[in-house]
């Protein structure tokens, strides 16, 4: 009995360890609507074992990170993948708030002019026709392969 006694004294400071692991927290959410996005993939770079997907309401929680600097990738489908460096702190937890938008969102410049002119003149032209007419501006169809606005 006591020879149990004594390994279990020995076996006790291993279990006595600090431990050097914190918590990763955080919402994702749309950049563009401020929509929580659920289902969105949460991973710590490098180590697929810390993996989470986010909730209904965006929030996301990965346990027993090492404490360190970390990458966290997040990826959600149609936007573009997220890339947040973290720095993890044992014992504590950290809370973050991301937004993911895409590039598909950011259009150049651009005009549009004839379109407008165009339908306005047809709608102009037709209201004081003196019987019933349609006109259609040959803007509104846009580039006809043929040039044949009948097709």
């Amino acid at each position: 009995m006591s020879v149990v006694a004594l390994l279990l004294g020995m076996a006790s400071p291993a279990f006595a360890q600090p431990n050097d692991n914190g918590t990763v927290t955080g919402h994702v959410r749309s950049q563009t609507t401020n929509a929580p996005l659920r289902g969105a993939s949460v991973t710590i770079s490098g180590d697929e074992r810390y993996f989470a997907l986010t909730a209904e309401d965006g929030s996301f929680r990965i346990n027993h990170v090492p404490a360190g600097d970390h990458t966290l990738i997040v990826n959600y489908t149609g936007l573009d993948t997220s890339k947040i460096p973290v720095s993890v702190v044992a014992n504590e937890s950290k809370d973050l708030t991301i937004a993911m938008s895409s590039a598909v969102y950011a259009l150049e410049k651009f005009e549009v002019s004839a379109v407008r002119d165009g339908q306005a003149a047809a709608i102009n032209e037709q209201k004081n026709a003196p019987n019933v007419v349609n006109i259609v501006a040959t803007d509104a169809y846009g580039n006809v392969a043929d040039t044949n606005p009948a097709n």
